[in-house]
Order: structure tokens, then C-alpha cells, then sequence
């Protein structure tokens, strides 16, 4: 069986599309092989975060995801994965700075999974989360949730408000990662509700004196998972690459697998 390393080297050659986002759904539990070959493609500032995490299954988790995450930009730009140099703005946003490529992306893992969004010229936000039954629910919400937010959550089962909880939990999340904002953006000034309410869609960002249209598409994930992917702009095809058990709820289901 193919390793993971080989799988993505094989679907290497693909560019983007301006109307399009890419979805990347890969494991970030590796076995030594693939831990290795992508140890070698990680840029020195990589490794040292690598061998700053104290637990190993942390640690390899990390070196999976970001060796993946520069196999598959790598595609797009038609480089060498380890060539690839990044930039953190001033959020702590990371971009590439060589090659100079109008590719955007960013990066989310949970539960040894990884989520890897490609955009091409539009800023793009992915957020997984592992849907955790110890976190508490309501005082996060009172505090970080717009009051339609807190109104949808409020109207679910018992049964159901975990799981509503991180779905608008990762939008929100998908949403400041697409504007690069990180914390300067309160979380409820960002309403989520309109989504989960009513599917895929665009919404109109008003936050830091900036207004920012955003296209929202929550993800439907298999293990226990939550995820969402939004994008700068308008509609956007998602294309998704990887194990058949993630879909958009929008209007793509796994076009590739890994």
C-alpha cells in the first residue's frame, strides 16, 4: 500500500482555479517512513518548532501536516516543496514569500487529522475541531457568540448543542483565519447563524474598519469532527481531496482520493 508521502506526490500537477478552493483531508498520525521523508522537507525555523513539542505524538503530528502542507503548495507552484519560504503577518497569519504565487492557504489540525485550504488570488480560512464534551459550552458562548448565535443554540436538543456548538465555533474560526484578523476581530461581531441555518453562502464582514465579503461553507465530518472552510469573494467551487468521509455542505463531495 502506498504510503501517505507517495499518495500526494502522486497527485501533484494540479493549478488552481480563481472560483475554486481546494480541500485537502489528510491523517497527521504517520508512520516513521513518512515522518522522515517529510522531516527532510521542513525549513530549519519548522524543525526547531518540531522539537519544541514535548509529547512525540504532537511532535508528529506537526512534521505530517506542515511536510504535507509544503508537498501540496509545492504542486501548485510548480516547486520544490523544500524550497518554499513563508512570511507570518502581522496576525501571525503564514503566506509564501518564494515563490511570489498568487496562492493562498492555510492550514488546521484536530484529533490527527489535518485540513489543508488552496485558493487561487482569494484569501482563504479552515478550521477542524474534535467535538470534545468537556468544554464549556454555554459561558464560551455567553462571552465569544452573537446573540443569534446564542438564540440558534438555545433552540437545539441537549442532544444536538454540542455539535451546534462547533459548527459555529469552526466557522467563526474559518472566518478570522480567511480575513487574517486573529484576535484583533472580537469573535461576536463574526454571526455564524445565518449558516447553520441556512447552508453555504456569503456574508458581509464589517469588523476593524474593514469591510469583507466572505463565502462560508460548513464541512461534514466523519470521527467526531466539525469543520468549516471560508473564502474572500463570492461562490466557490470546492474541490475536495482526500479519504471519502468529508464532504462540503455546499456542492462538492470528494473528487479525489488519497
Amino acid at each position: 500500500m502506498a504510503s501517505l508521502f507517495e499518495k500526494v506526490l502522486a497527485a501533484q500537477g494540479m493549478l488552481g482555479r480563481a472560483d475554486r478552493v481546494d480541500l485537502w483531508f489528510v491523517p497527521s498520525e504517520v508512520g516513521l517512513n513518512d515522518r522522515d521523508q517529510f522531516w527532510q522537507l521542513l525549513s530549519n525555523v519548522e524543525k526547531q518548532r518540531a522539537l519544541s513539542f514535548k509529547l512525540d505524538r504532537d511532535r508528529g503530528r506537526f512534521i505530517a501536516s506542515h511536510g504535507v502542507l509544503r508537498l501540496i503548495l509545492a504542486a501548485y507552484c510548480r516547486q520544490s516543496a523544500k524550497a518554499l519560504d513563508f512570511s507570518t503577518g502581522p496576525q501571525g497569519k503564514p503566506a509564501l514569500t518564494n515563490p511570489a504565487a498568487r496562492i493562498a492557504f492555510n492550514l488546521s489540525h484536530a484529533a490527527g487529522f489535518a485540513l489543508i485550504g488552496v485558493s487561487c488570488g482569494s484569501a482563504c480560512g479552515v478550521d477542524i475541531e474534535e467535538i470534545r464534551s468537556h468544554v464549556s459550552t454555554t459561558e464560551i458562548a455567553g462571552r465569544f457568540f452573537a446573540e443569534t448565535e446564542n438564540r440558534w443554540l438555545d433552540s437545539l436538543s441537549p442532544d444536538q448543542r454540542l455539535k451546534g456548538f462547533f459548527r459555529l465555533w469552526t466557522i467563526k474560526e474559518a472566518m478570522i483565519k480567511a480575513m487574517g484578523s486573529g484576535l484583533s476581530t472580537p469573535l461576536n461581531d463574526l454571526d455564524a447563524a445565518h449558516i447553520v441555518q441556512n447552508g453555504a453562502g456569503s456574508v458581509t464582514v464589517n469588523a476593524n474598519g474593514k469591510e469583507t465579503v466572505l463565502w462560508i461553507s460548513e464541512l461534514d465530518l466523519a470521527g467526531g469532527l466539525a469543520g468549516a472552510v471560508a473564502v474572500e469573494g463570492r461562490e466557490h467551487v470546492v474541490r475536495i481531496i482526500g479519504p471519502p468521509l468529508i464532504h462540503s455542505l455546499s456542492n462538492s463531495r470528494p473528487s479525489m482520493t488519497l
